[in-house]
């Protein structure tokens, strides 16, 4: 049985990874943080998990409640795998000093804001206890779907090649950029970039196209998701460049590696650029509990206005297969909606696309569109389908329009704040299996070694 500590959770996705119980994991966690908000709001998400109807948790808090929470998780040892998701600008300071006292570590993204901090992830993946990343992408299930087409040749066919440049290209990528009222309405917002062309690609576009798009003011299990101050200081939380496109070269790195192809390595940065999202006075009120934006942001704040650098747009070759992911981030959750998502993937007998926005009802849905050979490409995923494990046993094509829809059933539809519980089992089986580092840690180093790059050309 494993003893969890959780060191400074100033983020929700720390308690989330505690959302269902895991059987070789002590209900009695360590909570090593100073007194405050931060500390109330997790153990408040903990309770709920213990007090809900179905399936509830019990989870029991030890609780060290102090400054020097490092220091003190340190001397006490009351746990061998430790849990980092709060400030992003220490986080993987604290991960080495972890990792050499011999603690596995599971941390949420971004791992860095600056691009020195890459040196600490090369130490913390280079052996010894082992450190994983919160990567929930893994587990959710059109990507899985996609993955799997992707390696079936007889339905995808090989990678579409193509150029992608940078911002004198010409092509089809879509405008990530705020929606013209916001853009018109704080055109003049203090520390905000001028916004340039988009990345473009040939006519046709990249290879693999990936976009989406996330809310500062949300719900998390039920109730208004309340974040710290500092989640809007740059030097703290990171850029756009740092944060959401962790997740999506990920998913660009799990398409490529169906193909049997190693995807540490021939990462080649193209092009990368950030632009603000203006934060209203109001809305930093409900989402922080401030009246006031802070000194430390004062010098993106113009009037009632805070730009918030929290978009980026990168383009690179990922084994010569020509990639695109952007992020954008909004104000407020659309009732009854969440985040959206957008993939393409391309190849040469069909191209993949997965949408989840107002039009799919924010559900994800996965289609399938051959560019040639309709009836032979809707045969080969026929067959795809009927070989597939028994886990993924109850997903059909349905015919569109444009070739197929992938119908999937609701049993395999778990939800993203669900997939937490198992980023953590598959933490705790990585331990215990005892082969480390495995070719997650050379993916991770090599995404962030790009993202290094990156942050230094924007």
């Amino acid at each position: 049985m494993h003893t969890l500590a959780f060191l400074d959770p100033g983020h929700f996705h720390a308690a989330l990874t505690l959302r269902e119980r895991n059987p070789s994991v002590n209900d009695e966690i360590m909570v090593y943080a100073p007194p405050g908000r931060e500390l109330d709001d997790f153990l408040g998400l903990v309770d709920a998990f213990n007090k809900r109807a179905e399936r509830p948790t019990g989870w029991r808090a030890t609780v060290r409640a102090g400054e020097r929470s490092l220091e003190r998780l340190l001397d006490e040892r009351r746990g061998d795998a430790v849990v980092l998701a709060g400030r992003n600008d220490r986080k993987m300071a604290l991960a080495r000093r972890l990792h050499d006292a011999g603690f596995a570590v599971l941390a949420d993204k971004p791992w860095i804001v600056r691009p020195d901090a890459v040196s600490d992830v090369r130490h913390v993946l280079s052996g010894g206890a082992v450190a994983v990343e919160i990567m929930t992408g893994r587990h959710e299930i059109t990507s899985i779907i996609a993955e799997r087409l992707v390696a079936d040749r007889d339905v995808f066919g090989e990678f579409e090649v193509d150029h992608v440049g940078g911002p004198e290209g010409r092509g089809d990528a879509p405008d990530m950029a705020p929606h013209t009222p916001q853009r018109s309405e704080h055109a003049g917002v203090a520390g905000r970039a001028p916004r340039p062309p988009l990345a473009r690609t040939g006519t046709a576009g990249p290879a693999i196209r990936l976009t989406s798009i996330h809310h500062l003011e949300k719900v998390v299990n039920g109730a208004p998701l309340r974040r710290p101050p500092w989640y809007f200081d740059l030097r703290v939380q990171g850029d756009g460049l740092a944060d959401i496109p962790t997740h999506l070269v990920a998913q660009a790195q799990r398409l490529l590696a169906s193909r049997g192809r190693p995807t540490d390595r021939d990462l080649e940065l193209v092009a990368a650029r950030r632009w603000a999202t203006p934060v209203p006075r109001a809305l930093f009120h409900r989402v922080t509990g401030l009246d006031a934006f802070p000194v430390e942001l004062r010098d993106h704040v113009d009037g009632d206005t805070l730009a918030y650098f929290s978009n980026a747009e990168l383009s690179f070759r990922l084994r010569g297969v020509s990639v695109v992911v952007a992020t954008r981030w909004d104000l407020t959750e659309p009732p009854g909606g969440g985040d959206a998502h957008s993939a393409v993937v391309r190849g040469t007998r069909s191209q993949l696309r997965i949408e989840q926005g107002p039009e799919t009802g924010f559900r994800r849905r996965l289609f399938v569109e051959p560019r040639r050979d309709l009836s032979g490409v809707g045969a080969a995923l026929s067959h795809a389908l009927a070989t597939w494990p028994a886990a993924l046993s109850g997903i059909s094509a349905v015919a569109t329009p444009d070739g197929f829809e992938l119908a999937i059933p609701d049993r395999l539809r778990t939800g993203h704040e669900n997939h937490f519980p198992l980023v953590l089992d598959e933490f705790i089986r990585t331990i215990d299996g005892g082969a480390w580092p495995d070719d997650r840690a050379a993916d991770t180093l090599a995404k962030y070694e790009l993202l290094a790059r990156a942050a230094r050309r924007a």
